[in-house]
């Protein structure tokens, strides 16, 4: 597995997070309105985007390090 080093201001981190958790959630609904429909392909499609969503957030996470920046 290869490391990848990005640098995001705070807010922009924070934002990031704020949208995985939503397309996390977006894809749980979206598993449970396939498996209401007894559509299990699609519904086990959107589990599969769903953990690739978790394990991406889970990264960004578990990964990041605060790094002080001088501006000047």
């Amino acid at each position: 597995m290869s490391r990848v080093m990005i640098i995001i201001g705070r807010s922009d981190y924070a934002d990031l997070i704020s949208i995985l958790d939503h397309r996390i959630r977006s894809e749980r609904a979206r598993r449970a309105a396939y498996h209401g429909k007894r559509d299990h392909a699609q519904a086990h499609a959107a589990d599969g985007r769903r953990e690739r969503l978790v394990c991406l957030r889970n990264a960004l996470v578990e990964g990041c390090q605060a790094k002080e920046v001088d501006d000047a």
